[in-house]
């Protein structure tokens, strides 16, 4: 176990009673250890003097921008381990960690690693290293350790929502009052964006954050010439990748994962929620994703050019539809509503052949191209209104939507009991997208071309909705502990209930009799979870439902 030491650089300056009384620091058994820390740390002290003071000579003569963040730049040199930002050791400073604080102690936080690695194996946006530490993470990275830790304690909903305080406590302290800006808070962000279900808080509204911190530490483009000094976000392209044209260097590969992450996830949510992502595309964003799949330094780094691949082709039928602004659109003429399907299926064909047959047992990625394919073929609902004529071009496109929800929802019945624990928020909000898109198709259309019941023909959406239904309250019946007043997965069961009355209810106004019991009736208003601050509930993904049948 290794041994606390005492701070080596006191706020109170060479007369302070650390240096004052040095022979019983140099007692200590490890003192070596720590004096080649100390030492590591002055360098990074001077070196982050030495790059502040270059900004400050770029910013009088005018060639550089005022709002330059210093916290951007990293402190350490390449040869050393990735460091983001000057480390806080656990008994420096003023923040105490969850360790220190006695919420957690060691060898629960090493379960909880070994925990989130098991969780992690589908997640390529932040690498936990087989060999990675405890101490090692918790000393380098504090933010993401709380996160990780927070999103691992899943199965222990009193540990968990104590260690959920202290993360959220932590990152207010840290980047609203201090004003820091790291690397570990965004990779921390990202953690706690992808497992915030678990933890019954919020989420959305810190995507905004998330994209801050991106832009910010500037890991959204090219190194720029004054970033190439004292630089160790910053490495060689891995040998064999493609270098960019004007630069044979690039941030560092924790850095690209995260601005990866970071483009994914946001847009991902944004676009499930219908809200608008300011984190876009870019063609250096691509290149980052190629750079580290060609490189492959680690197994899950060859799924990062697909998922971005993924985004980006959901953002572009966003942009081209306008569905982040409102659905109260004027309609397109049906031909060009078939050209653009046409053209927006054929290029997802290509991101799919693109997908070694290696990748294609990888269940998230496999499902989440299928979620895509229902998000294209849903350009055939574009400016239609209940009551509207179905032409044959947009009844074929229908046609093919209601195929594609079939086969994320077909899929997401495959998963396996770890695969379905373990999705992500972002992927929950998908589902319910899917579900909710198959409720438009069946009762959001009364046109008499369109048949509910050669829709059930094709999806009888009560038989899906049981089966995960069933699931999630084996799942909320695993996390769910005596006294506590509900969980998001039983939460999630119970509007899925909701949906399957109003599903069987509007289908009998239709004279079409959907079998199975009627679910018990819920009330699912503000505060059943007794949070009311809560802003990723699954009731806000009930912008699609119809008012019309309902």
């Amino acid at each position: 176990m290794p041994i606390s030491c005492p701070k080596i650089l006191d706020r109170g300056g060479p007369s302070s009673a650390a240096f004052k009384n040095r022979g019983a620091y140099e007692t200590f058994t490890d003192a070596r250890t720590d004096l080649e820390r100390k030492d590591a740390h002055i360098d990074r002290l001077e070196q982050t003097l030495s790059h502040f003071t270059a900004l400050e000579n770029q910013r009088m003569g005018s060639h550089a921008p005022n709002n330059i963040n210093v916290a951007a730049y990293a402190l350490d040199s390449p040869q050393h381990p990735l460091r983001e930002t000057i480390p806080r050791y656990s008994n420096e400073g003023r923040y105490l960690d969850v360790i220190d604080q006695g919420i957690l102690d060691l060898k629960t936080a090493h379960a909880l690693l070994l925990e989130f690695k098991a969780m992690n194996q589908n997640f390529p946006y932040i690498a936990i290293h087989p060999n990675l530490s405890t101490g090692m993470l918790r000393h380098d990275s504090p933010m993401l350790f709380i996160a990780l830790c927070t999103a691992a304690a899943w199965k222990d909903r009193g540990l968990q929502i104590k260690l959920e305080r202290a993360y959220l406590e932590e990152l207010a302290g840290r980047m609203v009052v201090e004003g820091e800006q790291t690397l570990d808070m965004l990779q921390g962000l990202l953690v706690h964006l992808s497992w915030c279900h678990l933890h019954l808080k919020s989420s959305y509204r810190l995507t905004s954050l998330a994209i801050s911190l991106v832009t910010t530490l500037g890991i959204n483009r090219r190194p720029m010439p004054a970033d190439r000094q004292n630089l160790s976000v910053m490495f060689p392209f891995p040998k064999g990748a493609p270098a960019p044209s004007n630069s044979a260097k690039t941030w560092s590969p924790d850095a690209r994962r995260a601005y990866i992450g970071a483009y994914v996830i946001c847009s991902s949510y944004s676009h499930a929620l219908r809200k608008t992502s300011t984190l876009k595309y870019s063609p250096y964003l691509e290149e980052c994703a190629q750079s580290l799949s060609s490189g492959s330094r680690l197994p899950s780094d060859v799924l990062l050019i697909h998922q971005v691949r993924l985004a980006h082709h959901v953002e572009s039928i966003s942009d081209t539809f306008d569905y982040d602004f409102s659905r109260s659109l004027p309609p397109v003429p049906d031909s060009q509503l078939s050209f653009h399907v046409r053209s927006f299926s054929a290029a997802l064909t290509g991101i799919e052949s693109l997908i070694p047959s290696r990748l294609t047992t990888n269940t998230l990625l496999a499902t989440s191209l299928l979620v895509v394919s229902a998000y294209t073929h849903e350009i055939g609902l574009h400016g239609l209104h209940p009551n509207d004529t179905l032409s044959l071009p947009r009844t074929t496109i229908l046609i093919d939507c209601l195929g594609a929800v079939r086969r994320v929802l077909d899929a997401v019945v495959a998963l396996n009991d770890a695969d379905f624990r373990a999705l992500f928020g972002y992927n929950w909000a998908r589902i319910h997208y899917s579900l909710s898109l198959a409720v438009e198709l069946s009762l959001g259309i009364t046109s008499p071309s369109w048949g509910v019941e050669n829709v059930r023909g094709v999806l009888a959406l009560e038989t899906y909705v049981d089966v995960f239904v069933l699931r999630l309250e084996g799942v909320s019946a695993l996390v769910r502990k005596e006294g506590d007043q509900g969980d998001w997965f039983g939460f999630l069961a119970s509007l899925w209930k909701e949906l399957r009355r109003n599903y069987t209810e509007g289908m009998g106004r239709r004279g079409v009799v959907v079998p199975g019991e009627l679910p018990p009736v819920q009330e699912l208003g503000e505060g059943w979870l007794g949070l009311e601050d809560m802003d990723f509930m699954p009731n806000e993904w009930l912008w699609m439902v119809p008012d019309a049948g309902m």
